[in-house]
């Protein structure tokens, strides 16, 4: 992708600014609250995701039987379907132009092969397609002031959506990724923030912050920053982890082949609940996690998706996971980074095995202050009692 696409559609660099809102899910993401369109914009609540790049929102297909989460593209004045010739069109990874009935995309028929169709699709099975349109976007300011509004906002109108985790309340996702095509590039700022509360705590909520101006102090107090790494595709925000330690215990992230440990290793996604690690690493991590834990653990059992997991468990009795990245930082997972309560009184190990990519997942995050700066491209930790932190 060129740099002077991507300097086009960074239209606002150097003025955004704004502070929202960020909620708890049930079902292990966070959202936040936005409106979309004009002059009557339609609030929504969707996905914060730094492992997606595009913005996405399911729209209607029959707009008379309309549902709640869906956005309605006829209601919108500002809505502009993006032409199949442009560059926003032919950049984006799997895009392709077709001819779609005027009732699915909401707009007039604009013929044969005008329309600009996206495709997204996760690991865990959801999807979305449709078509790539423009309108302006609106976040609600949690601080005061006015709410602050982006127009022209790149973003996918999908009428073909699957949400795994069958939330009915969601409309979308955000893609807060380090594409062109992200909230966070496409409105401009040099730096993004969040501090996600535990998820157990459903009835608190925190913030994102976008701006120019530093929430944390880089190299202050508590601060553990590390480098972030950018790889093709573009979309994810890679970390490099060089081991985890459980007390005394180190495992350390070595490619046998090459005897060292490869940069950007895992990327950082606050849409994924959990964190993925390379099989071998995972189960030493779990033999060493039990051995450390006088508790006896539960029988396994393969409608869990998690395997280690305990009846009773305490906070006092989860030792400290420590993650040691490049950079020298050390961040130390307490018993809420590390252990999840899926219920019923069981507390599960909130790490998982993968033949993928290693993921470095939201309860990792929570109670910590994450800044991205994506200037420097550093990422920060602070430990933060997410529940009372605002941004100042």
């Amino acid at each position: 992708m060129s740099i002077a696409f991507h300097n086009s559609m960074n239209r606002a660099a150097g003025a955004a600014s704004a502070s929202v809102q960020v909620l708890p899910d049930p079902k292990g993401t966070y959202l936040i609250r936005l409106s979309v369109g004009g002059p009557t914009p339609a609030p929504k609540l969707a996905v914060a995701d730094t492992g997606s790049d595009l913005i996405w929102l399911q729209c209607c297909h029959d707009c008379s039987h309309k549902k709640p989460p869906d956005f309605n593209p006829n209601r919108s004045l500002t809505y502009k379907p993006i032409p199949c010739d442009s560059k926003a069109c032919s950049a984006l990874p799997g895009s392709r132009c077709a001819a779609v009935s005027a009732t699915v995309c909401g707009g007039d028929d604009r013929g044969k092969n005008t329309t600009c169709l996206y495709s997204a699709t996760y690991n865990d099975g959801s999807f979305s397609y449709g078509e790539l349109a423009t309108d302006t976007f609106t976040l609600d300011v949690v601080s005061g002031g006015e709410n602050a509004s982006f127009p022209d906002v790149i973003f996918g109108c999908g009428f073909k959506n699957h949400f795994e985790n069958n939330d009915t309340e969601v409309s979308g996702i955000v893609g807060l990724g380090s594409s062109p095509y992200s909230l966070i590039n496409q409105i401009g700022g040099a730096r993004f923030s969040y501090c996600l509360v535990p998820l157990s705590n459903l009835n608190a909520s925190s913030t994102l912050h976008i701006g120019h101006r530093s929430a944390a102090v880089h190299g202050g107090p508590g601060v553990v920053s590390t480098p972030l790494v950018i790889k093709p595709p573009t979309i994810f925000y890679y970390l490099t982890l060089l081991s985890i330690s459980v007390e005394n215990k180190t495992l350390n992230l070595v490619d046998e082949s090459s005897k060292s440990v490869p940069k950007g290793n895992m990327f950082i996604d606050s849409g994924t609940t959990f964190s993925f690690l390379p099989a071998d690493i995972y189960f030493k991590l779990e033999e060493t996690v039990k051995n450390s834990i006088s508790l006896k653990p539960m029988e396994p059992n393969r409608r869990r998706f998690l395997r280690l997991c305990y009846r009773d468990l305490g906070a006092e009795d989860v030792p400290v996971i420590t993650a040691r990245f490049d950079g020298g930082g050390e961040l130390k997972l307490k018993a809420v980074n590390s252990f999840v309560d899926i219920g019923d009184g069981v507390g599960c190990l909130g790490f998982a095995p993968t033949k993928g990519i290693p993921v470095f997942g939201n309860v990792a995050h929570t109670n910590f202050l994450v800044e991205y700066d994506v200037e420097k491209m550093v990422v920060s930790f602070v430990p933060t009692d997410c529940v009372k932190w605002k941004y100042k």
